[in-house]
């Protein structure tokens, strides 16, 4: 059995992931992206002194570790990647 968003799913084979959290192909694709695009806006943020670009990259470089849903690693990958368009510190 796996536990999806409060449900439990069984596994092919009827095989349990023993309580271990599985990662779906989606979110560690979408993971890949952001952290990509958040590596970039750190060095960018730190090679033009741009607080804003840099915690942006820094969180778009960790969130996708904390957060399970496709669609909430979407929409807040997009709102910290235009962060810093609207922000200035």
């Amino acid at each position: 059995m796996k536990q999806t968003f409060g449900k439990l799913v069984e596994l092919p084979g009827g095989e349990s992931t023993g309580g271990m959290h599985v990662m779906e192909t989606a979110n560690l694709i979408w993971g890949l992206i952001f952290s990509s695009i958040g590596m970039g806006y750190f060095i960018y943020g730190r090679k033009q002194s741009n607080l804003v670009a840099r915690y942006c990259g820094i969180a778009l470089i960790l969130y996708p570790y904390l957060v399970t849903n496709t669609l909430a690693i979407v929409g807040i990958g997009i709102a910290l990647m235009l962060a810093p368009r609207f922000i200035e510190f």
